[in-house]
């Protein structure tokens, strides 16, 4: 059992840890060693950056880069000054890009310039064509009403501020005055949003607070069994809250080290389980698979390896025993719950693993209700997953979603289906929503299905998840054209240069009818089931 911290802000919380542990290493990346006391150091002087900006509580920064030290030093000196960290998908387009900068009320964009081929630079030059002309920081434009300054980590740019330069303006800045900033933090006020698909056409953007970030992180490490001494390899992206409020809230409030690689490539990460001592692990099972199976793994042993969280599927945990993980943890869990909402027990045997996702976290109250009537059922019976305590507070700007997502009780309505045993353990067993969960991430096929249907040819589009053992579900796309003009290559095309690559249907059937139910509706569920059966 690790100390409990005492703050009850992301920002005091590196104060702390920098003071209880200020030479243990608190991030690798990429050939850099920063100890709590170097990252505390460097977001402060970037938060008296920030503060030069006229930046202050509750305004709005993007953040769009890979696992980095740059993304965390930029989200702690945020969360100095009680600013927002907007998390931006690395993967996202430019129309994503312009629908979350513009709907979050973004004042400053931080970014890189650019990852695994995508140029950030180019992509935000064109989404705001008003920038090039631009002086640095007074940048106006009709398609993000609040952005005013973008900066890159790199060479300047036309319009743009480097990341150098701002920590330069921060010099104008006094220590006291951050000081005196910070101390106006709540643990109440929102630290964190983070952008998901859901079952709407339109991504939601969930927002996350400071003390109970730190709390369920303190929660959640205490269950991974994460000590000091604990070193965690982390490729879920910053950006998502699983990588963010999550992973990393284990790690800083607990004084362990975060071994971050950028995106994901099995060989690097074998390396850095071995040259870094990893001992803890948490991704979904085709990363699993790829780490199995590449061929630089034969002859290679991890003996620093301990505890694994992935789904229970027993050939992945098979393959993790195999990679030397010695522990499994099958969490639930939501971006609306910072993450997880459950989790089993390190020592479970392996059978509970498979069958279950553990009991709840403290401080969260799960129950489970009929969908019909809302009314709780009893133990063993199945119904939607709702959750109490330690959830969002809302989704930003969208009282409608939050007036369907939260009921008068205050739970959240997770929109999947499961059922509580005896034990108290959860059994999950489905989506109620159709959103699409493929690789870990979130899909909306209405989202999809706009795309395709803008698409002359296309008179009807549904896009549905089909089961994937290495992705959870595949996005699979039932379509009916004019003609025979369309084909899938150009659909796809036509997807890759809208959406995000994950969410490009692998899978384009071509129909002349759909199943319909008594209703009228299209049966999606059939729709399903008639594939799988085809594939059988």
């Amino acid at each position: 059992m690790s100390d409990h911290p005492r703050s009850r802000t992301v920002g005091d919380l590196l104060d702390e840890m920098a003071a209880r542990y200020p030479d243990n290493e608190a991030v690798v990346s990429q050939g850099r060693r920063v100890s709590y006391r170097e990252l505390n150091d460097a977001s402060a002087r970037l938060a008296r950056g920030f503060l030069a900006l006229g930046l202050g509580k509750g305004d709005h920064v993007a953040i769009l880069m890979g696992n980095r030290v740059e993304w965390l030093l930029t989200w702690f000196a945020l969360n100095k000054i009680g600013a927002v960290a907007v998390g931006v998908s690395t993967w996202s387009t430019p129309r994503e890009l312009a629908y979350i900068l513009k709907h979050a009320d973004v004042k400053v964009l931080v970014m890189a310039e650019g990852m695994l081929g995508k140029d950030y630079v180019a992509m935000v030059t064109t989404v705001y064509p008003e920038l090039a002309a631009s002086e640095a920081g007074q940048l106006r434009t009709p398609a993000a009403p609040f952005l005013r300054t973008v900066v890159v980590d790199g060479p300047g740019r036309p319009g743009m501020l480097t990341l150098a330069g701002l920590l330069e303006r921060g010099e104008s800045i006094s220590p006291e005055i951050l000081r005196a900033a910070q101390g106006e933090v709540r643990a109440h006020e929102v630290a964190l949003v983070c952008y998901t698909s859901g079952s709407t056409g339109t991504p939601k953007g969930v927002q996350l607070v400071h003390g109970t970030m730190i709390e369920h992180g303190f929660n959640i490490g205490e269950a991974e069994q994460f000590d000091a001494s604990d070193r965690f390899w982390l490729v879920l992206p910053l950006f998502w809250s699983a990588g963010n409020a999550n992973t990393t809230m284990v790690v800083m409030t607990h004084g362990g080290a975060a071994v971050l690689q950028e995106h994901f490539e099995p060989a690097e990460a074998l390396d850095l389980f071995e040259k870094e001592r990893c001992t803890h692990y948490f991704a979904f099972p085709n990363v699993t698979a790829a780490l199995y199976n590449h061929p630089s793994r034969a002859g290679r042993s991890f003996p620093s390896l301990r505890v694994a969280i992935s789904t229970g599927n027993p050939e992945g945990i098979r393959m993790l025993r195999e990679l030397g993980f010695q522990k499994f943890l099958h969490p639930y869990g939501t971006t609306e719950d910072y993450g997880f909402a459950t989790i089993n027990h390190p020592d479970d045997p392996l059978e509970v693993v498979y069958r279950t996702q553990g009991r709840p976290l403290p401080n969260l109250d799960l129950r489970i209700v009929n969908p019909e009537t809302g009314r709780q059922v009893l133990a063993d019976q199945s119904g939607e997953i709702c959750l109490r305590g330690h959830v969002t507070v809302g989704y930003y700007k969208d009282a409608e979603k939050n007036e369907e997502a939260f009921d008068a009780e205050g739970y959240f309505h997770t929109g999947d289906l499961g059922y509580l045993g005896r034990d108290g353990r959860l059994h999950l067993e489905g989506r109620l929503k159709e959103l699409v969960k493929t690789g870990g991430s979130n899909v909306s096929p209405m989202e999809v299905e706009a795309v395709l249907l803008s698409h002359p040819d296309v008179v009807e589009a549904y896009v549905v998840g089909l089961p994937d053992d290495l992705l959870g579900q595949v996005v699979a796309a039932f379509v009916k054209t004019r003609s025979s003009r369309a084909t899938e290559e150009e659909l796809r095309a036509l997807c890759r240069g809208e959406l995000s690559a994950y969410k490009v249907p692998q899978i384009i059937r071509f129909r002349d009818s759909f199943p319909m139910t008594d209703t009228g509706k299209v049966a999606k569920r059939r729709l399903v089931e008639e594939e799988s059966a085809s594939q059988r």
